[in-house]
Parts: structure tokens; sequence; C-alpha cells
């Protein structure tokens, strides 16, 4: 089997079964790779470079495993299938994580939730699902462990930033529920709020009837959402009221406007929103080095390739 055909292979598996932490592969898969003879000449060297090495200056780390593994005709496959940043993505978080260690518990905790939310309950079923997204048992072992390996680098990494980025996001964090019903016709609008206010009708009934957007499949009701998703206008009015006041009709843009603010969480820093704010700097960290190591698979530079 031709170099390109094992290295591509290799890190479709890898990347085949993770959509929420679509990464590509660990160590194991390094160890089969070196076992492997590579087609580029006995002096040519396709090991990760060593730490504050020369190579660090031409390459991101880990981009020499990457160069190795793809020849042009494989990344000119990627490209073509618009793939080329997602597997370059998936193995810098590969590259990021693969040093962080589990516990058997840990393992084994994330090995049954794994089977169970796929259905795994039985081991024809594992088979049957290696088979189907072609993946081999190492391959399904590194894609069970990968979510609480990148949970662990957050929290090694960047959890001490996560308050820092909490402050500087909260408005974004805030959310809202509220009613909302949009017409055209202004005087219809004022009609509206004031059936709403003298309680003839409800809120909901009335958006179902005569709402002109989307709000109409809803009965009205908007969220919870966070507050910086609505209109700018509109967000500074629901931060300003207080919940149960029912506004009166306003117009932004082409739309006249009756809202009730119904429920406004102010977003805290907890457990929870700290992993969250670590996370949003991993994958910050990753779409960085994800865009740099692309300039290094250029059209230009894949010339430079083996065939």
């Amino acid at each position: 089997m031709k170099r390109f055909e094992l290295s591509t292979l290799s890190l479709a598996r890898r990347c085949s079964t993770t959509e929420l932490h679509p990464q590509l592969y660990g160590r194991e898969t390094e160890r089969r790779s070196a076992s492997m003879p590579h087609e580029g000449g006995a002096g040519q060297s396709c090991g990760r470079p060593k730490r504050g090495s020369e190579s660090d200056l031409d390459y991101p780390e880990g981009m020499k495993d990457l160069h190795c593994q793809l020849n042009a005709e494989a990344v000119s496959l990627l490209r073509f299938h618009n793939m080329l940043r997602g597997v370059v993505q998936r193995h810098a978080v590969a590259e990021a994580v693969a040093d962080v260690e589990l516990s058997a518990k840990e393992k084994e905790e994330a090995r049954t939730r794994f089977y169970r939310q796929n259905g795994l309950t039985e081991a024809e079923t594992v088979e049957k699902f290696l088979d189907y997204n072609g993946l081999t048992s190492i391959d399904l072992e590194w894609q069970v462990e990968l979510p609480l390996k990148i949970k662990a680098y957050c929290r090694r990494h960047f959890i001490h930033k996560a308050e820092a980025r909490f402050l500087s996001r909260k408005n974004h964090l805030d959310r809202v529920v509220y009613s909302l019903l949009r017409v055209k016709d202004g005087l219809l609008a004022r009609e509206l709020y004031l059936r709403i206010a003298a309680e003839e009708s409800n809120f909901a009934d009335l958006a179902a009837t005569y709402a002109e957007g989307p709000e109409k499949s809803t009965k009205g009701i908007i969220g919870p959402v966070p507050l910086t998703q609505a209109h700018p206008a509109l967000a500074e009015r629901l931060r300003t009221t207080s919940p149960g006041l029912l506004m009166e009709p306003f117009m932004i843009e082409k739309w006249w406007l009756v809202v009730r603010l119904e429920r406004y969480t102010p977003a805290c820093f907890d457990e929870a929103m700290a992993m969250q704010m670590a996370s949003e700097l991993f994958q910050e960290m990753v779409q960085e080095e994800t865009t740099r190591t692309l300039r290094q698979f250029s059209p230009q530079a894949v010339s430079s390739l083996p065939a």
C-alpha cells in the first residue's frame, strides 16, 4: 500500500466518530506508524522535531508529522473535498492532548458512557460499529477517551484564565426569555398592546394570530437566548426593563414591536462556567494553530512535497 493510502486512511479513521470534539490520533498510532516503512529514503526523518530545535523555526510544533504522513496527492485530495482544515485542526488537538494521562477508572467510565450513548451493548454490536466506521479498536479507544483528555488539558492550562475571560464576555453570556410580537402596522401594534395590557387577550394567542415574524410559530416566546442575540436596540430595552413589564410598541427598522421580558438570567461564574471559558480558550488556541499550519500546505508549499 502506498504511503498516501496508509496515511490518509489512518488520519480519516481517527477523525470519523467524534463530532463535538473532532480530533485526530494519539500516541499509539504514532508507535504503529513508526514501524511502517516510509518512502522518503534512508536519510529522511519524519519524527516530531525536538522542542527548541532549529526545526521549530520552520514548522509549528508537530507539523513534521503531518508533512511526513501527507504527500502532495493526499493534500490535494483533502483540499478538493474541503477536508484539509478539519484534518489539520484535529491534528492540532491531538498534539496538544497527547501527553494527558487518564486513570483506569476514568477510562472505564468514558468507555461505559460512549458505549451507552451509541447503543453498543455487546461485543457483536461493537464489531459492527467498527466495521461501519472503518475503525480499529485502538482508534475507538482514542475517540472514547478524547473528550476527557481535552477537559483535563483545559483544566490544566486554561482554568486560571477562565474568570478574566468570563468578565470580558459577561454581556454575551447573560440569557433572557421574552415574549415578542412584531407587525408592520403601527396602529395594529397599538391595538394589540392595549388588549394585552387590559388583559382582554393573552400575549401567546395574539402572537400566534397576528405576529408576522418567526415568533408566530412559538406563540411569541423567544429564548432562553443570549441577550446579545437580539437587535442592539431591543437588547438595550431588555437589559433595562423588569420581568413581567409590558413595553409600549416601539419601532425597529420596518417593524413595530410589542415586547415583554419574561426572565432575565445573568451569567454567574461557577465551575461549569469556568470550564466553558477554559474550553473556549482551548478552541481559540487550536484555531490559531490550525490557521498558522495551513500556510504550510499552501499550493506553493505542497508542490515541494513528495508526489
